[in-house]
C-alpha cells in the first residue's frame, strides 16, 4: 500500500498512522465503535482474519488491482474507514486520503478508480466535481439510505455505483445493491447467507465471525440471496394500530423536498404513537394535500417540526432521537 496525503490536518494523518501501525501489531483483533444512529454507541473487537476476509470478499466483487488508485474520505473513527485502510493493505492499492468533507475530490487531482462515500458526499461531489466520477471507478455509497432524486442523479454517471448493506458487527457491508442497473434489490455476497427470524433479518457469514446475527432491520426476500429493505423495527411506528415503516414513508416524500428530513414516531395519549416530520431548514409552508397525495391512509405526519441542525453521529448518519430531544425552530400542525 502507498499512502497520499490530501490534506495537511495532523489529526487525520495521526489516525490513519495509528490504525496502519495496530493493524500491523502482534495482536490479532482491533477495536471499533458502532455509530449509534439507533443507540448508544458500543466498543466491539473484531479479529484481523475475520476483517481480511472481508476486504477480499469486496475487492474480489469489485475486480481490485494492485496500484488502483482508492479515495478515503470518511470519518477515520468508523469501520467503513478502517476497512477502506485495511482493503488498500490486502490488495496493495494506492490509497488518497482526504478530510471526511462535503466534496473530497475538491482536494484530488489524481484520478480515483475506487470510492466509499455517504449519500451526502454524493450529492456535493455530483454538483461541484462531476469530472471526478468516470467509467473505471468503483463507487459504494453507505452510511443511510438513498433518496429517489440522488438515486437517478448517480444513475446517470458514467461510473458503477453500489448501495451497500451492512453494520459494524458485519465488518462493513455484506449485501451490494447495483443502483447504476436500477435494481431496487440487495444481494448477499459469496459465503454470506441470510433469513427472517421473528420479522428481523438473520444473518450468517462464518468468514466474517458471524453467526445466526439478529438486526433490527426488516426485509423481503426474493429468493435466498435477493431483498428489498424495507426499514428497522426499531423505528416501527405503531399509530392506532397502524404499522408504519418511517424510511417507507420517506422514500415516498423524498421528491418534495430539497432539504435534510426524516420522519418519527413520539408518544400520543389516542394512538399511541403520532408520525411527525421533521425537517433541517428554515421554516417553509408544507400542505397536508400535497402528503395525502403521494402517502398511503394515516402516513401522513400530524406536525412538522423545523430545526436549524439535526443531530448527526460520526459517521454522519441522522441521530433521529438526539435531534428531537433538541430544541426546534418551529412547530406547524398538518392535522
Amino acid at each position: 500500500m502507498q499512502l497520499y496525503f490530501h490534506t495537511d490536518d495532523p489529526s487525520i494523518q495521526e489516525s490513519v498512522d495509528s490504525f496502519v501501525a495496530q493493524w500491523n501489531s502482534p495482536d490479532d483483533f482491533f477495536q471499533v465503535k458502532t455509530s449509534g444512529s439507533t443507540g448508544a454507541p458500543k466498543t466491539i473487537h473484531i479479529l484481523k482474519a475475520h476483517a481480511r476476509s472481508s476486504a477480499r470478499m469486496t475487492g474480489a466483487f469489485l475486480g481490485f488491482y494492485s496500484g488502483m488508485n482508492a479515495l478515503l474520505c470518511l470519518s477515520p473513527d468508523t469501520i467503513a474507514c478502517k476497512m477502506m485502510i485495511i482493503r488498500a493493505m490486502e490488495w496493495n492499492l494506492n490509497l488518497h486520503v482526504t478530510l471526511p468533507s462535503a466534496n473530497p475530490f475538491k482536494d484530488v487531482t489524481k484520478t480515483m478508480e475506487f470510492v466509499a462515500m455517504v449519500p451526502y458526499q454524493v450529492q456535493r461531489s455530483i454538483k461541484e466535481s462531476p469530472d471526478a466520477f468516470h467509467d473505471r471507478m468503483q463507487l459504494i455509497i453507505g452510511g443511510g439510505p438513498i433518496s429517489l432524486p440522488l438515486e437517478k442523479q448517480i444513475q446517470k454517471l458514467p461510473c458503477n455505483a453500489y448501495h451497500t448493506f451492512g453494520m459494524s458487527e458485519t465488518i462493513s457491508h455484506i449485501a451490494l445493491r447495483n443502483i447504476t442497473k436500477k435494481s431496487k434489490r440487495f444481494r448477499l455476497l459469496n459465503g454470506v447467507s441470510a433469513n427472517i427470524k421473528d420479522g428481523k433479518l438473520q444473518i450468517s457469514a462464518p468468514h466474517l465471525g458471524v453467526d445466526n446475527l439478529v438486526t433490527n432491520d426488516c426485509v423481503e426476500f426474493f429468493g435466498d440471496r435477493d431483498f428489498i429493505w424495507l426499514g428497522r423495527l426499531d423505528f416501527v411506528v405503531n399509530s392506532g394500530g397502524v404499522k408504519i415503516h418511517p424510511e417507507e414513508v420517506e422514500k415516498l416524500l423524498a421528491p418534495l423536498f430539497n432539504a435534510n428530513f426524516f420522519v418519527i414516531g413520539i408518544p400520543d395519549e389516542q394512538l399511541g404513537e403520532r408520525l411527525i416530520l421533521c425537517m433541517e431548514s428554515d421554516p417553509f409552508p408544507i400542505k397536508k394535500q400535497d402528503l395525502e397525495a403521494i402517502l398511503p391512509k394515516y402516513h401522513v405526519p400530524g406536525k412538522v417540526y423545523f430545526y436549524s441542525e439535526f443531530t448527526y453521529t460520526k459517521s454522519d448518519k441522522i441521530n433521529r432521537l438526539a435531534t428531537i430531544a433538541n430544541e426546534m425552530r418551529d412547530e406547524k400542525s398538518l392535522l
